[in-house]
């Protein structure tokens, strides 16, 4: 007997073989079959998925969890575009610390929408004697090609799947070795939907189309994963897949147009390249028997709605090993 019987859906398995099917059978966190295969099967419970569209789990490749919630439960100046409204909320949390001399931390630092960064004299100024940590919103490093094929060339390994992440800049006359090696790009399409204007404007005219490319990577045979290095950006994947295909700003204005890819090209980034990126293959990334039942119920179907709406479409529930973790679902039996 089934645990779970999904029904009355369009599933988007992401899986060659089987790309679409209407049922999908559970058991004990794993997927067991598609359609035919499942739907005359007894099941604990039947859910009636009412039409909805359903894709396997979003992997999100690089993501900061520990720094996602430090944010949510500290003082924040992001917003701010004046020195003394900053300075207002180091001095609210400064005032919350009864300890003297205790660490007061302040995250949502961004020197570019207060016009200057704050100097050790403003933060004195209201510190109180307080020790402040003020965190910045972004900042990364990066990792070499030239490391990469010095790597490989004294230590190789067929199956290495090393990464590149952010891949942020990258000139034309690189693609071709980023080919060679065999790595995969792991961008973050919403770092230009939120800050692209900022970004194209200081790379200018030339650079600005290469900034996290899409279609450059896939015409050359690299691995495309999405992420979101969240909480540098929200963690939507559906806003990211948006920008992917139009490749635009918040403001609207397009960057690097020619790097656009299509709707099933960014949603594949997000699961089947995501789950090899991190060598989940074998469990993850597409709905096919044998894999884990992670999966997201959607409202409407991504490739079908206008390519401006992708971004809004209601998450409905969301599935982790079989069991319902978000939302609410009809179910019956």
């Amino acid at each position: 007997m089934l645990c779970t019987r999904l029904t009355n859906a369009r599933f988007l398995t992401m899986d060659p073989d089987h790309p679409v099917a209407h049922e999908l059978g559970i058991w004990r966190g794993r997927i067991v079959g598609l359609d035919d295969a499942v739907a005359a099967l007894p099941a604990r419970e039947v859910i009636d998925l009412q039409g909805a569209t359903v894709l396997p789990g979003f992997i999100d490749s690089h993501v900061h969890l520990p720094w996602t919630g430090f944010k949510q439960n500290t003082a924040s100046m992001a917003g701010c575009t004046r020195i003394d409204d900053a300075l207002a909320v180091v001095a609210e949390a400064v005032a919350r610390k009864d300890s003297p001399g205790s660490w007061v931390s302040i995250v949502g630092y961004d020197q570019r929408a207060l016009g200057r960064h704050l100097t050790a004299a403003d933060l004195d100024g209201v510190g109180r004697g307080h020790k402040l940590y003020v965190l910045h919103d972004s900042g990364h490093g990066c990792v070499a090609l030239d490391a990469l094929e010095e790597a490989q060339r004294l230590r190789p390994r067929p199956d290495a799947r090393h990464r590149i992440e952010h891949a942020g800049l990258i000139r034309p006359d690189q693609l071709p070795r980023f080919a060679r090696l065999g790595v995969s790009a792991v961008v973050q399409p919403n770092f230009l939907r939120y800050f692209g204007d900022d970004y194209a404007a200081i790379m200018g005219e030339e650079r600005a189309p290469w900034l996290y490319r899409g279609r450059g990577f896939l015409d050359h045979g690299i691995t495309l994963v999405g992420s979101s290095d969240r909480p540098v950006t929200d963690g939507s994947p559906l806003r990211a897949v948006q920008f992917m295909v139009e490749r635009a700003s918040e403001s609207g204005r397009r960057i690097g147009p020619d790097e656009a890819i299509t709707v099933d090209e960014a949603l594949y980034a997000y699961t089947v390249a995501g789950a090899h990126a991190c060598r989940w293959e074998d469990s993850a990334g597409s709905l096919t028997p044998g894999k884990r039942a992670d999966l997201v119920v959607l409202a409407d179907d991504p490739r079908r709605v206008e390519v401006s709406r992708i971004g809004d479409i209601e998450v409905v529930a969301t599935y982790v090993d079989g069991r319902e973790a978000r939302g609410t679902v009809g179910a019956s039996g």
